[in-house]
Order: C-alpha cells, then sequence, then structure tokens
C-alpha cells in the first residue's frame, strides 16, 4: 500500500511539475510577446513623431524660401528688414506648421482678413507672405514697429512684441511666437 501511494503520489508530482512547466512556458512566451508589441508601438511612435517633425522642418523651409521670394518683389526696405524668423514663427502660429483650414483652402497663413470677418485667400504661400509683408511695412498703425526697423532693430522678439496689440487678439500672442522663435532658430 505505501509503495502504491508513493508511486502515486510521485505520478501526480510529475504531473503538477510537467503542467507548470507549461505554465511557465507559456508565461514566457506571453511575456515576450507582450515586449515586442511593446516595443514595436514605441517604435511606431517614434517613426510618427519623426514624420511630424519633418513636416515641420519641410514647412519651415518652404516659408523661408517664399519670404525670400516675396521680399525679392518688393523695392520697400522696410519689408525687406523684417527678420524671416519672426515671418516663420507667426506663420507657425497662426497655421499649425500649414495644416490649418485657411493655411490648405485659403493659402492665408497669417490669418489675414480681407474686410470684415472674411479671410483672404491667397493664390500661394508667397502671395501670402507679400499680404502680411505689405501690412507690416506700409500700414499706419505699425508706426513703432516701422521705426524700430528703420533704426536697425532686428531682435524678432521685441518686434513681434510691437506689432502684439494692433496684429493679433491673443493678449499671449508675442510669448507664443517668440517660444516658436526659440524651439527652431536657437541663436536669435
Amino acid at each position: 500500500f505505501y509503495q502504491n501511494n508513493k508511486l502515486n503520489y510521485v505520478s501526480k508530482n510529475k504531473r503538477r511539475l510537467k503542467k507548470m512547466e507549461v505554465l511557465r512556458r507559456m508565461l514566457l512566451i506571453i511575456v515576450l510577446l507582450l515586449s515586442t508589441i511593446i516595443t514595436a508601438s514605441a517604435t511606431n511612435i517614434d517613426k510618427e513623431q519623426i514624420s511630424e517633425e519633418l513636416k515641420k522642418e519641410e514647412f519651415i523651409s518652404e516659408m523661408n524660401n517664399s519670404i525670400q521670394e516675396a521680399k525679392k518683389s518688393f523695392s520697400d526696405p522696410i519689408a525687406v528688414k523684417i527678420p524671416h524668423s519672426m515671418i516663420i514663427g507667426m506663420s507657425i502660429l497662426e497655421s499649425a506648421y500649414g495644416s490649418s483650414y485657411k493655411a490648405r483652402k485659403k493659402n492665408n497663413f497669417f490669418g489675414l482678413k480681407s474686410g470684415g470677418d472674411k479671410y483672404a485667400k491667397f493664390d500661394d504661400m508667397s502671395e501670402s507672405v507679400e499680404c502680411l509683408l505689405k501690412n507690416l511695412s506700409q500700414k499706419e498703425y505699425y508706426t513703432n514697429f516701422q521705426a524700430a526697423l528703420e533704426n536697425g532693430e532686428k531682435n524678432p522678439h521685441k518686434l513681434i512684441a510691437m506689432i502684439q496689440k494692433k496684429y493679433a487678439e491673443d493678449t499671449e500672442y508675442a510669448k507664443k511666437v517668440s517660444s516658436i522663435i526659440k524651439r527652431w532658430f536657437t541663436k536669435v
């Protein structure tokens, strides 16, 4: 009887050990699968973040080219002196890197209006930049800004603060544009 019980006990323990080993292996496989899924998700997030950054950099490059093109058509020395970083900062804030409805459908990268509450529509990015340059360099309510440019002011943070009250309804506008400028133009 004792011998049979001992064999039964040993047999049961072996079966338990086998079950435990199978469970341990299954648990290990599950952990490895979860680890792989998490790693893959993190990699996809990284790829998406990189893709977004590239889109932003492409927008900045395209805007910079449009600014250069627009400034070529101006004989007004004030318009030519407006810092690229300021214009780009404004366009990023106003158009969300060119992804806003106004930017996509109207080529309006600065929230410019065409009388009343209607937003202006432009043929392309350069035309939108030309309109901004014309407004900032010729409108009477930007005389302090214009005088500062004539006197050699180049600091985009000071210049954006000068136009804030007349240009934007947002009281934090200059601070937001300055933050964008600091992010993308570290030397400024």
